[in-house]
């Protein structure tokens, strides 16, 4: 992917010019979405700490359903989340408005927002570690299809932005409780 794209728009237009290129080739098709939601999500980023300043903690962006089993086809919409480190009401506020940030130039750049909300601009997809923990042993718990169906959406997380360390101290979380589990 060529560099100097530095707003939303000048990514829309290099997206409706080259998709059609590796339209043919799955793997391809897939590597060009996310190069092209990492320079979103980078963008994004350096929009927030223009308003909002550093960062308050190393964070991961992360992709689940399609995107995270990295099979999206040519018109994908998202399914993404946030996990960052630190626990706090500044922390929460900061990836949240980023998490809107992230969501609203992924739909600039042409991908529909998700129908179910399962985006970084939601509270419930948008946790420090420790919340997520919490959450999902809630989900484990919980015997409701809502439930259900948010933790089978977590399993497909990916990492695009930032350390794997958060996700997979999740998804350990997760295998944890099925091996302590007799019913599961």
């Amino acid at each position: 992917m060529e560099d100097g794209f530095d707003n939303y728009e000048d990514l829309r237009n290099m997206r409706e010019q080259h998709i059609k290129h590796v339209a043919t080739d799955h793997i391809e098709l897939n590597q060009f979405h996310d190069q092209l939601m990492t320079k979103v999500v980078h963008l994004a980023i350096e929009k927030v700490k223009k308003e909002w300043g550093p960062l308050p903690s190393p964070f991961s962006f992360f992709l689940m359903g399609s995107g995270g089993r990295f099979e999206q086809s040519l018109w994908s919409d998202q399914d993404h989340g946030i996990v960052y480190e630190m626990t706090s009401d500044e922390a929460q506020n900061y990836f949240l408005k980023l998490g809107k940030e992230i969501s609203d130039g992924l739909h600039a750049v042409g991908y529909e927002y998700c129908d179910g909300n399962v985006m970084a601009s939601n509270p419930l997809w948008c946790k420090s570690v420790e919340e997520w923990k919490k959450q999902l042993e809630n989900w484990m718990e919980e015997e409701s299809f809502e439930a259900i169906r948010h933790l089978l959406i977590f399993i497909d997380a990916r990492v695009l932005v930032g350390p794997d360390l958060f996700i997979e101290e999740l998804k350990e979380v997760i295998h944890l409780k099925i091996e302590e589990s007799p019913y599961l």
